[in-house]
């Protein structure tokens, strides 16, 4: 809710629901998952957003605003959680048929950290084994390792085993933006919601058709620059 390039992100309308609905829809369309937990920063700016999980039937969890580690490791601490699924909230296109793919890999695989690589920027999520996490929590030290999550992880693949499957999609578009982090990735987005929304997930195929005819609307958010792993905030 507190985002510097594009404020109450979260709440802004997208095909007459507010954005964190449809992130939070697609987690719970994630197969073999037992819990949605809505973790957000300890702050009056979140209530918002507590209203919204309640009304959706999940729980919410209030953490460090800061660092965003912390609150993940203590939200899967209370709900007991082998692995966990990282989505952030400002991906409404998060797709749940690549998460459930990466959750079986990582389950069967007993990976610390799973992904699908070649998918478009924001359709993606993170499997995180809870050792490997716990781990992070208590060995982090640089300020985006708190702020992003898994970087110390990343970082040191000779500690943790690390899984990245690869997979080919058809009429992929190099440097496509699905995620939201300023005005123009937010038009763009309400352009595809309003094409594409009819009460239900759409799938990624549909996403790339709409754009692939409307090329105008793919290449309107390409001057945004995405911020690197080893970003913070609070640097």
């Amino acid at each position: 809710m507190t985002s510097k390039r594009l404020s109450e992100k979260c709440m802004k309308d997208l095909a007459g629901k507010p954005l964190i609905d449809h992130v939070i829809e697609r987690a719970k369309a994630i197969k073999g998952i037992s819990h949605v937990i809505l973790a957000v920063p300890d702050s009056p700016e979140s209530t918002p957003l507590i209203e919204r999980a309640k009304a959706l039937g999940i729980e919410s969890f209030m953490g460090s605003e800061d660092n965003v580690l912390s609150r993940y490791y203590n939200a899967a601490l209370k709900y007991g959680a082998e692995f966990i699924i990282r989505i952030t909230a400002d991906n409404p296109l998060t797709d749940p048929d690549y998460a459930s793919m990466a959750l079986e890999i990582a389950t069967e695989s007993n990976a610390d950290l799973c992904s699908i690589l070649n998918i478009p920027l924001g359709t993606g999520t993170e499997i995180i084994k809870f050792s490997a996490l716990k781990e992070a929590f208590e060995n982090a030290e640089r300020p985006y390792h708190y702020e992003h999550v898994t970087p110390y992880i990343k970082e040191h693949p000779e500690i943790f085993s690390i899984e990245r499957h690869s997979v080919d999609i058809q009429d992929f578009m190099e440097g496509l933006r699905l995620t939201v982090d300023t005005e123009e990735d937010y038009q763009m987005m309400n352009s595809i919601f309003s094409a594409l929304y009819k009460d239900n997930i759409f799938p990624l195929k549909d996403v790339l058709n709409f754009l692939k005819e409307n090329p105008l609307i793919a290449e309107s958010n390409l001057n945004v620059q995405q911020r690197k792993m080893t970003h913070s905030e609070n640097a």
